[in-house]
């Protein structure tokens, strides 16, 4: 099976051929395509830009962990000899402690400003609203429909391992999994998928079924409006990890063939009615 939308890194680690492209009904011209993915990487390199430095991250991270420990450790004590007896009998605990907390602290405020001010620098705002104007021009190029609805799909390199997919993360701490939006909608033909590109389509003969897969697993780039712990999305029992990225209890996989080739649509559980709907196919346990 093929991860649509995916990598295939297991000869060529510089693979960038997607797979589905046999799907594709529309693309736009190549030079709008450019003209997009240059207005993406000039906003990607100033959302990084607001990033602190990793030493400055792990430092936050380390006084942070101090300090939880330290408050812990003298709640523990607190109520049976007494904050003051506490601190006297370990003064040492106590001004690391408050050392600990005061630096992350600080260093929140820090990192907040600094994503304040190279966000009002680089104009961060505005460029968003550019590609949100590109992006609609895009899309009434590709003839998508005004009812399309947003959608993520979760796209990831990976390896061949026998006959195994195995995901590969491409950067340091970030999970493999990453979302991808798309605007889905159905028409006379099948189910498709829009992209910034181009439109994909899938023959309603060629969609098979939704796997349930019952795994946990974290994923990188969070599209919707609401943050994952919101009501909306708490049915789906969304938590986050310890990096802050969304993470699933489960996933679903829509396998399609075409031409005697199987391809696996991967999407989070909080997509499953929008696919269901969509795709006329129910999920199986």
């Amino acid at each position: 099976m093929k991860p649509f939308f995916g990598l295939d890194i297991t000869y060529d680690k510089d693979n960038e051929k997607i797979n589905g492209n046999e799907f594709i009904i529309r693309e736009v011209p190549e030079e709008r395509q450019k003209q997009y993915e240059e207005m993406l990487d000039s906003i990607f390199d100033s959302i990084n830009a607001t990033e602190p430095p990793n030493w400055l991250q792990l430092i936050k991270s380390i006084s942070g962990l101090i300090g939880a420990v330290g408050i812990i450790s003298y709640i523990r004590v607190v109520f049976d000899i007494g904050l003051a007896k506490a601190i006297s009998n370990a003064p040492f605990v106590a001004v690391l402690t408050v050392a600990a907390i005061a630096t992350w602290f600080t260093l929140t405020y820090m990192t907040k400003r600094r994503v304040r001010l190279v966000s009002e620098e680089r104009d961060i705002e505005g460029q968003q609203n550019m590609i949100d104007a590109e992006l609609a021009k895009l899309l009434a190029i590709l003839e998508v429909p005004a009812e399309a609805q947003r959608l993520d799909l979760i796209a990831f390199s990976y390896s061949m391992l026998g006959t195994e997919i195995v995901p590969y993360a491409q950067m340091k701490r970030i999970p493999a999994f990453v979302l991808a939006e798309f605007y889905a909608y159905a028409d006379e033909e099948g189910f498709c998928l829009a992209y910034a590109s181009c439109v994909y389509r899938f023959e309603k003969s060629d969609l098979k079924y939704i796997e349930t897969v019952n795994e946990h697993a974290s994923v990188y780039g969070w599209n919707k409006d609401e943050y994952p712990s919101s009501e909306n999305f708490r049915k789906y029992k969304l938590t986050t990890d310890a990096a802050g990225y969304a993470r699933m209890n489960r996933y679903y996989i829509m396998h399609i063939e075409k031409d005697g080739e199987e391809y696996g649509l991967y999407f989070p559980s909080y997509e499953l009615p929008l696919i269901e709907r969509i795709s006329g196919l129910s999920a199986e346990e």
